[in-house]
């Protein structure tokens, strides 16, 4: 009788490698597939940084101008040009004998110049000046001096500058031909600044005169493929260019120069590389869970590639091979496995990534943009796949072998202090890890705002929250896996009636005996199906919150912005905006900024007319006022006029509660000071403000300072405010617009714009809540977050059917004696399937059970880190959950694993009983079972 067991021949290693080496494909798909997509959406931004900008170097420094020739040799430069530039003062005639003036860098340009970088100046109005008694200023200028096209300015410049005393002044009288600006989004570059003023060559002051050399570099040789690459080929560029005019040029001290390049378009590279850098990161850091999964399912392939080979490696030791040889051996099929499947691994994440690309949501796809978005995978990408698809696995071989090389089996003691010490050993690590962490998560989630307002514990809390999850769900499983492992006899007990004694008792004590992979399987699959909740749940609730958000800011579904100069035209603003087509109802409400103690903080007094504006308004969750409490007490205000509706934040801070006298006081520029005394009627969480413009989508200066919206408003009657206030001098004024369901208000806002463009603030003149929403779903985070999500969703799902099937596979030849024994005891062919189906059925309804746990942890965090806006609202994120989809995915996963487990059943009992139980005596005794 032969001793080597059944089915270890060729089709079994092709089967153990065919297993592991599809776990690993899967991993590197994934792996790939999200930095391919980023990489091809990064080509977008590449020409936003890059392609765009409009001259790639300046070069400033003593007569640097001249050297405009010479720099148009050097290989890679494809143009110079350059320009003369001094110092000068100008300024205006203002209000009888008030002088403004500023101190200038003037610019000379000529035609040459003007041809080769059209670019570098943007007219905003009239033209550049043609001879010595025209002018053209920079928009900053004109603004601070207050003239514009066809004003008269006095030009200065400084003769014989040695002393105060010895300077002597040359002026001219010149006239403004012309406003222009440097576009801002080069400013972000490093480039401030062109030029004050631009003049005509003949009025540079020669004395302390100085040249500026605009350059122009070759860009076809700068491709994102390799960003190193195009930041050394800049490097050399300006390294030639300053030896060139320096020889003495140092460039390890280019600060011992007396030139100064300014490389705009090296600091464009930088930045588009930072800022892919953070991208990936904050994808890895988002998918945290998904990463767990990767290295998971590498365990799971691990673990049973080496239980595979364990006859093989308990034969070759004993005919003498060292342990060391044998795990070499292991570690070099898992390498060569690992080689291959990282090469399949790119091409699958290339085809991964068409998905993300394809993908204008969250599962919302675009077919023509596989043809039509760009295609990009950099170098750097390509060594991440590698080192990912090389290491990882490497390591978690190492890993595992020395894990297992640290077991020492030993025999069971008895006695009571025995029985103790069991007990004691199934909550070490666990609960304590377990208590630690529920105690972390319950802090962070009581602390409130206090937690955001500090940027360095809401980093860490972020932090936290990001992986306190997955490090309770790790505890939570050990726990399980010793649960299952040493109770899986009184949980087959419930299986009974469904699948009968033998099949439940053998199906279920197998996923005992199986516990670690058991283990490993579920939170493979509870951490793909939480992930794909997780991202559904967010990508609904995400434009659901910045709808509220905008609702809330701006207090109706359009808000125009009016000018306060022209309070006489409000009235027929608003019946002009009334009769638009679509629009239901109209309300002003003017706001006034007051004080309610002598050194207490600004308050903003919203003015309403209660009636009009409970049709309009919203509250502060971003409901209708007409469907929440805030309308109850909006109509009290109609009833009394001297009542006013405060937040909790400012009865806080002054002790009021309802039926309360309020005093508000302002002064005027005269000193004149009006007071206000209101009645409070009610005390809410917060109020809309209605006067902000945006809901914090962009950084804007003052928001690196949290602030919390609607803390500091007051509602009152309009009524009583008018009786106090001239229109003239509220501090803003804005035109409330309800608008029916499915009306364009963005393109109601264009209508108004255009019509009376004159009563309207020019720099904000209207903001929209549909118009705020279309901004931030059209960002290019939330595009890359849905599109990435979308990519991960698919991947998951191939990883649970990778990982149930590395289950399936694993100890296959135990599997088939246990089948073989059954049969040659009686079980019937119907016993022998119901046992398979019991087994992957205990996976599914603990994976189950798991996912009841987990899931609403991993959802309420990633609601909780995932911030809609840059301000703080009184609530954290508005929770829409797509029910269908939801139950779409958990019914697929229940389905595709039954239908899984169906299939193994049926194919399970196919064996050859003679061959199955071949040797299966010797292999019963100690060393047959799981180390």
């Amino acid at each position: 009788m032969s001793a080597t067991p059944a089915g270890y021949e060729a089709f079994h290693s092709l089967r153990r490698k065919g297993a592991t080496f599809l776990c690993l494909v899967m991993v590197s798909t994934i792996t790939m597939g999200i930095l391919v997509y980023v990489d091809s959406y990064s080509v977008h931004r590449w020409d936003d940084y890059v392609n765009s900008v409009p001259v790639s170097m300046i070069v400033e420094g003593p007569m640097v101008h001249e050297k405009d020739y010479a720099i148009a040799q050097i290989e890679g430069v494809t143009k110079a040009a350059g320009i003369r530039k001094s110092w000068a003062m100008v300024c205006s005639l203002q209000e009888g004998e008030e002088y403004r003036n500023w101190d200038i860098t003037t610019a000379a340009l000529d035609e040459d110049t003007i041809d080769k970088f059209p670019f570098v100046l943007s007219m905003i109005q009239g033209r550049l000046p043609r001879n010595e008694s025209e002018i053209a200023l920079a928009s900053s200028t004109a603004e601070w001096i207050g003239v514009e096209v066809g004003s008269k300015v006095n030009y200065t410049t400084y003769v014989n500058y040695t002393t105060y005393e010895n300077t002597e002044l040359k002026w001219w009288i010149v006239t403004v031909t012309g406003i222009y600006e440097v576009q801002n989004k080069y400013q972000a570059y490093g480039w401030y600044g062109f030029a004050d003023a631009v003049i005509n060559e003949t009025l540079i002051n020669t004395e302390d005169e100085h040249g500026m050399l605009l350059v122009d570099v070759d860009k076809s040789k700068l491709s994102p493929f390799d960003v190193d690459a195009s930041i050394r080929y800049l490097r050399n560029i300006e390294t030639t260019i300053m030896t060139e005019i320096d020889p003495a040029y140092n460039p390890t001290q280019p600060w011992n120069s007396i030139y100064w390049n300014q490389n705009i378009l090296l600091s464009a590279v930088y930045q588009y590389s930072a800022w892919l850098t953070t991208l990936r990161i904050t994808e890895i850091v988002r998918n945290s869970g998904v990463v767990l999964m990767a290295v998971l399912t590498l365990i799971l392939a691990i673990r049973y590639n080496i239980h595979d080979r364990r006859y093989e490696s308990q034969m070759l030791v004993a005919r003498g091979a060292s342990e060391s040889s044998v795990q070499l051996m292991i570690l070099h099929e898992v390498m060569v496995l690992s080689i291959l499947a990282t090469v399949v691994g790119l091409g699958g994440g290339c085809a991964l990534s068409r998905v993300g690309v394809a993908s204008k949501g969250f599962f919302q796809f675009n077919p023509s943009a596989l043809v039509s978005e760009p295609f990009l995978v950099s170098v750097q990408s390509i060594v991440i796949a590698i080192v990912v698809g090389l290491l990882v696995p490497m390591l978690s071989i190492v890993g595992y072998l020395a894990f297992m090389s640290l077991r020492e089996r030993v025999e069971a003691p008895t006695g009571k202090l025995a029985k103790l010490g069991r007990v004691l050993s199934l909550v070490r690590w666990d609960v304590l890890v377990i208590i630690l962490t529920t105690l972390m998560l319950f802090a962070i989630y009581n602390a409130g705002t206090r937690l955001i307002m500090n940027p360095l514990l809401a980093f860490f809390a972020n932090l936290a929250l990001t992986f306190a999850p997955l490090v309770l769900f790790a505890a939570t499983t050990s726990l399980y896996t010793k649960a299952i492992r040493r109770g899986s006899s009184k949980i087959s007990n419930f299986f009974k009636g469904v699948f009968g004694v033998i099949p439940s008792s053998v199906g279920v004590r197998r996923v005992g005996k199986s516990a670690s992979s058991a283990a490993l399987v579920t939170m493979v699959v509870v951490l793909a199906i939480s992930t794909a909740w997780t991202t559904t749940i967010v990508s609904a609730s995400l434009p659901a919150t910045k709808e509220a958000q905008a609702r809330m800011v701006f207090g109706s579904d359009l808000t125009f912005h009016l000018r306060l100069d022209m309070w006489q035209n409000w009235t027929d603003f608003e019946e002009n905006v009334s009769k638009y087509e679509g629009v239901e109802a109209t309300s002003l409400v003017p706001i006034k900024t007051m004080s309610m103690a002598v050194y207490g903080s600004s308050v903003s007094f919203v003015a309403v007319e209660p009636e009009e504006f409970a049709k309009i308004g919203y509250d502060y969750l971003g409901r209708p006022l007409n469907e929440s409490l805030l309308g109850n007490y909006i109509s009290i205000l109609a009833s009394q006029p001297m009542g006013a509706i405060v937040t909790e934040s400012i009865a806080q801070e002054y002790g009021l509660a309802v039926g309360d006298i309020i005093r508000a006081s302002t002064s005027d520029i005269n000193g004149n000071i009006t007071v206000a005394v209101l009645s409070v009627v009610a005390i809410v969480p917060a109020l809309p403000p209605i006067y902000l413009t945006d809901t914090g989508t962009e950084l804007n200066n003052w928001q690196y300072v949290y602030t919390m919206v609607g803390s500091d408003v007051v509602w009152t009657s309009r009524q009583y405010m008018d009786s106090l206030f001239n229109k003239s001098s509220y501090d803003f004024c804005n035109l409330c617009v309800r608008l029916s369901p499915n009306i364009n208000g963005t393109a109601l806002g264009e209508r108004a714009l255009n019509e009376s463009r004159r009563f309207l603030v020019q720099s904000s003149p209207y903001s929209t809540v549909m118009m705020e929403l279309r901004n931030y779903v059209q960002k290019s985070d939330f595009a890359i977050d849905r599109a990435v999500d979308t990519m991960v969703v698919l991947g998951s799902t191939a990883i649970i059917l990778a990982a149930f099937l590395l289950y399936a596979s694993e100890d296959m030849r135990a599997r088939k004696r246990e089948i073989a024994l059954m049969r040659a005891m009686g079980a019937s062919q119907s016993q022998v399937e119901k046992t398979q189906i019991a087994e992957m059925m205990m996976l599914v309804i603990g994976s189950l059970f798991f996912l009841l746990l987990f899931a609403p942890l991993f959802i309420s965090n990633a609601l909780y880190t995932t911030r809609a806006s840059l301000y703080l609202f009184p609530f954290t994120t508005i929770v829409s959950i797509p029910w269908p989809m939801v139950g779409g995915i958990l019914i697929l996963f229940v389905l595709s694993t039954t239908l899984f487990a169906i299939i193994v059943a049926r194919l399970s009992i196919r064996i050859n009983l003679a061959q199955a139980l071949n040797a299966a005596w010797t292999e019963a005794g100690p060393l047959g079972g799981e180390p």
